[in-house]
């Protein structure tokens, strides 16, 4: 598959019919009570999404959600409202996410521009983000994981409010099959939109194994129902490893919030452990395991949740007791993240897309609900899949 073709199939559905602009409450009090009411609004329509000219050399040195023609940037603030509750255009050219952090843009990307940011041709829009708070610093090597955002900012992480918005544009940035570019140190991170493989379908109506099983071997009649392989014991390298990430946690824990808190938070943790232990939830779910064919396995497990993904949120049947149904791919072998898989792990990769693509859609066709990918973005899946 091309790069182009990667980039023309991330490019679903994100146009969700939600309403992007800042609404104002007014709130009364009458009779010694509170009420809330809202404004009337005037949706600015495609006005405050207008280019706002060439990208300036000031943003540069901000981080950058860079994105191509093909992208709308009507999908850019739908995929915001759908993560976060304050998102919304507040004037021309500035997207609230939430609270103080805000997208500046689009700007304009031409060749200078995509030279200067290290980007190809595909690159012609860029919106910024600037970080309202303060780093913490740099991160130690132990806490260091293999996932490129990580190590984007290994000199200098953001605080965590702004790291939950980081990871939710780099999100958006897989989605929109874009770039993510950290404005100190300049790292240029593309995200493989393929790489999304998973899905999960919130419904309202629960689904009995014995059901579930006739519905796959129905709309997937090359699968067949197996036993979950074994997980792989970790090595004693491994093992060593996770101790020396344990140990460095618990010390930067320690420095940042003293020895007397974190003891007490570690006697309130074991004392909710030995309440659970004492009363048990009653377990409700189950798992089944699909051979996928070259060693692939997908894995669809059943779950009841009270929590819905972001995006859910004004559905009125979402709300108590839902059924979660997740429907993964379990590769045999999984490739660093910063590295490029092989054209094998790829065309496999994209086989079994298809396969859980038509699970998830013959199950929703049988039980309503919402399809979410891994991101917790709305899915709309092809009917002609099932």
């Amino acid at each position: 598959m091309s790069e182009d073709d990667a980039r023309s199939r991330a490019l679903t559905d994100t146009l969700l019919g939600l309403s992007t602009e800042h609404t104002q409450s007014l709130r009364v009090i009458r009779d010694d009570a509170l009420e809330v009411a809202q404004l009337p609004t005037v949706d600015p329509g495609g006005s405050f999404r207008l280019s706002q000219g060439p990208l300036p050399e000031a943003a540069v040195a901000n981080d950058l959600l860079i994105l191509s023609g093909e992208v709308d940037p009507a999908e850019v603030d739908a995929l915001a409202v759908s993560l976060w509750d304050d998102a919304g255009w507040l004037s021309p050219g500035v997207l609230r996410l939430r609270g103080d952090d805000h997208l500046r843009g689009p700007y304009d990307l031409d060749r200078a521009a995509r030279a200067r940011l290290g980007v190809g041709s595909w690159a012609t829009m860029a919106f910024a983000y600037a970080h309202p708070g303060t780093g913490s610093g740099p991160i130690p090597d132990e806490l260091l994981t293999s996932h490129p955002l990580v190590r984007a900012y290994r000199d200098d992480q953001p605080a965590p409010a702004q790291w939950e918005v980081i990871e939710g544009l780099y999100a958006m940035a897989r989605r929109l099959a874009g770039a993510w570019r950290v404005g100190r140190g300049g790292a240029l991170l593309q995200p493989d939109p393929d790489s999304a493989t998973d899905l999960a379908l919130y419904a309202p109506t629960w689904i009995e194994e014995a059901d579930l099983r006739a519905l796959i071997t129905q709309a997937v009649p090359a699968a067949s129902l197996v036993e979950a392989p074994a997980p792989q014991r970790p090595s004693g390298a491994t093992r060593a490893a996770r101790r020396r990430a344990e140990r460095a946690v618990r010390e930067w824990t320690e420095a940042r919030l003293g020895s007397d808190e974190v003891e007490r938070l570690a006697k309130e943790s074991r004392a909710f452990d030995e309440m659970a232990a004492a009363h048990p939830a009653p377990i409700v779910g189950y798992a089944l395991t699909l051979a996928a064919g070259h060693d692939s396995h997908i894995v669809v497990t059943v779950d009841a949740t009270e929590t819905v993904p972001p995006v859910l949120r004004w559905e009125p049947w979402a709300s108590g007791s839902l059924a979660h149904i997740r429907v993964a791919w379990l590769a045999p072998t999984t490739p660093p993240p910063a590295q490029r898989p092989s054209r094998v792990y790829r065309v496999e990769r994209l086989r079994v897309s298809e396969t859980i693509e038509a699970l998830a859609s013959a199950i929703h066709h049988l039980l309503g609900g919402a399809v979410v990918d891994e991101d917790g973005f709305l899915v709309v899946l092809d009917p002609s899949s099932r």
